[in-house]
Parts: C-alpha cells; sequence; structure tokens
C-alpha cells in the first residue's frame, strides 16, 4: 500500500545531507513523496533519484532572482503559496520538519483535514523554555515570533517526533501534549559509514567532527589532552577554527583538517582510534541526539561523549565508548587516558560492537521502515 505524503520544510539545503532525504529515499518504493520548502538549494551533482522539491519562493518573481539564504529569510511571504502547493497536491499526510516554519503546514493542514505529523529537531523545541531577558528588542521580537510558531505546531500537529528520548521530555515541559508526542531516532546510513582498514601509527589518533564552537566543547577536549601522547585532529568550521588552528602552529599534536568533503569525513572516521564529542550546555539548549556519534561507530569507532542531553542514548557506556559527567574536563581526560591504555584488540572489539549497535537500532533503513509505518496509521 503507497502512502501519499507531503514532507515539508522551510529550507533544504543538500549538502549537507539531510536524513529526511535520505528517508524518502529509503522509502521511495513504498511511498509517494514530495517535498514542499520555502527554499532550496540542491547540488546539481546530488542524485535525488526521482524525489521531487517544490521550491516556492524559486517560482515567485519578486524572490526569484534572490540567494537561497535571502529567499530563506523571506519565505514567510510565501506561506499561502506554498500551504495551496501542499493542498493542490491532495497528500494523505503531512509531515513537517522543525516547528519554527510550520505556517505552510499548518494552513494546508487545517484546509485539508490532512493528518500533520511533526518531527523536533532540538532548538525548535528549547524556544518555547527561553526568555527574552538580555536579548535586543529586535531579538526579543523574533524570539517571539518564532513561538508563536512553535506553539501553534504543537498544538496543530497529530503527532510530534522526538529524534531521542531526552528531547521527548524537553518537548514536554515546553507545553506538547505527551499523549501526542513519540519518539522517533534519526538513524545513519550504514551502507554510507562502514569499517575501513587503519593505518599503523606510532600515536593514538583522537577525532573531532562538528562545529568549532565552546557548546560542541572544543576547549574542553583541547585541556583534556593537554600533555598526552596523542594525535588530535578537527574537522569542521565555527567561530574557534582560527583559535584552533593556531594552537595547532605551536603543538604538532593538532591538526585542524577544517570543513571536508562527506567521503573525506568517512575516511577520517575509518582512520581515527576513537572520535570524541564534548558537547554540552548551549544556554540552556543541549544536544538532542549527536549523529556523528552514529557515523562513528558503525564507522568501527569507539565514541567518548560527555553526557550531556541525548548524547547517552547514542553508544553504549562502556561497550561501544565512554561517557564522562558534562563539563568536568577532569573526567574527560581520565575517559582519554583509559582509551589510549586500551590495547590494539580491545579497541577493535569496541569497534565491532559498535557499528553491531548501529546497524541493529539506529540505522538509517530501520527508521524509515518505523516512519513508513507511522505514515500508514496515519493516512488511515
Amino acid at each position: 500500500m503507497s502512502v501519499r505524503v507531503a514532507v515539508t520544510k522551510g529550507s533544504l539545503r543538500i549538502p549537507p545531507t539531510y536524513f529526511a532525504v535520505q528517508h524518502a529515499l529509503l522509502l521511495r518504493e513504498r511511498a509517494d513523496i514530495r517535498f514542499f520548502v520555502g527554499a532550496a538549494d540542491i547540488d546539481d551533482r546530488v542524485d535525488l533519484g526521482g524525489l521531487e522539491v517544490t521550491d516556492t519562493s524559486a517560482s515567485f518573481g519578486p524572490l526569484s532572482k534572490l540567494s537561497v539564504t535571502q529567499r530563506e529569510r523571506l519565505s514567510l511571504m510565501c506561506t499561502r503559496r506554498t500551504a495551496g502547493e501542499i493542498f493542490a497536491w491532495r497528500p494523505e499526510v503531512i509531515h513537517q520538519h522543525v516547528a519554527y516554519s510550520s505556517r505552510p503546514a499548518i494552513r494546508a493542514h487545517e484546509r485539508g483535514s490532512v493528518p500533520l505529523l511533526l518531527t523536533v529537531h532540538g532548538g525548535d523545541a528549547f524556544t518555547l523554555l527561553r526568555s527574552g531577558v538580555g536579548l535586543s528588542a529586535a531579538h526579543r521580537v523574533s524570539l517571539a515570533r518564532m513561538k508563536r510558531d512553535v506553539s501553534a505546531a504543537f498544538r496543530a500537529a497529530d503527532q510530534i517526533l522526538a529524534v531521542s528520548e531526552y528531547l521527548a521530555g524537553v518537548i514536554v515541559r515546553a507545553g506538547a501534549p505527551e499523549e501526542r508526542v513519540v519518539v522517533h531516532r534519526q538513524g545513519i546510513d550504514t551502507d554510507a559509514f562502514v569499517l575501513g582498514q587503519r593505518e599503523p601509527r606510532a600515536r593514538i589518533r583522537m577525532l573531532f567532527v562538528g562545529r568549532m564552537t565552546e557548546a560542541k566543547g572544543v576547549l574542553d577536549l583541547i585541556e583534556a589532552a593537554r600533555g598526552l601522547d596523542l594525535e588530535l585532529r578537527f574537522v569542521g568550521g565555527g567561530p574557534l577554527e582560527q583559535r584552533v588552528r593556531l594552537l595547532a602552529q605551536e603543538d604538532e599534536r593538532i591538526v585542524v583538517r577544517g570543513a571536508l568533503a562527506l567521503h573525506e569525513v568517512r575516511e577520517e572516521m575509518q582512520q581515527a582510534d576513537v572520535l570524541v564529542l564534548p558537547t554540552k550546555d548551549n544556554n540552556g539548549a543541549k544536544e538532542a541526539a549527536g549523529l556523528v556519534l552514529l557515523e562513528a561507530q558503525a564507522s568501527g569507532t569507539p565514541v567518548v561523549a560527555y553526557d550531556s542531553g541525548g548524547t547517552s542514548e547514542m553508544l553504549r557506556d562502556t561497550r561501544t565508548g565512554f561517557l564522562a559527567p558534562e563539563g568536568d574536563v577532569g573526567a574527560l581526560r581520565e575517559r582519554l587516558e583509559h582509551v589510549m591504555s586500551l590495547t590494539s584488540d580491545e579497541l577493535a572489539q569496541m569497534g565491532r560492537a559498535g557499528r553491531e549497535f548501529v546497524v541493529d537500532e539506529r540505522s538509517a533503513r530501520n527508521a524509515a521502515d518505523e516512519l513508513l509505518s507511522m505514515y500508514r496509521s496515519a493516512g488511515g
């Protein structure tokens, strides 16, 4: 039985890869799925497997010549137009990603009495728990608008999907009806992230992949690794990149790769002995899930992470990796030292256990199958 699903989002940029598209590609033989977005930027070299994307602002005369960033900011001007496009396609289910930009989905849902599923990613849930204290007048106005949008999405959605148990709790605290909140984990492509053959090296290699910010724990990691005989590699960009590059000039153990293509990130994960993600509180918001932990484990690489937000759900502590109390640099250092004390066979055993965990419990294929069941149940 094929179900007709309109997947909606404020904007869609590929790359980076996006799990909503990945799920749709995995379901394209079993569901009729089309994307409706306010603004899209899709690399011509990306194969969407026949998936159609309706980019409303690109077809709207006054906005069509603007950059995708500008169109994304102005896409609220296209709410009625996008909702009309969704309604005209006659979906059996509407699946909105991110509560911020949900107005077109809500309007189409109400106009056609179409079941509405809402996937909350993290920041949108925390919006309702934030205060405007200390913000400029313009930012307070923006926060108030986002709160209205998120509240409206929570009220309208027939089912609210959280990417982790942790985030489900946040969503309920933010005011969503508990009986409509379910956990739907994202999953990663276990055919893309696979085991590799590590090159022999004198030092153990520890890898960070992500945005280089204080909230991601970049400085905590550098402090925890101070004086240890290891190689510390950073993949990604962000406001701390230049600072870390300056440190790398003084410390030959530190290597900064910067932003890399996806295939290069995979290679870095395959070659690393351990991936470290010391993510922590960011003005009241925490990591909702941490897919990079799954990608590393699928590559046979054990992980070390702060026990913050939903990160503990992304590994099996002491079996596929190690957790340290959030913000405890000393404990993080102890975990790094423990990893360094393991034999190559022990690290390989953890790597195999991590791969097995992700394939069995956190794969995109399994997540897509679960999503299809939700679509069929909602579509009746």
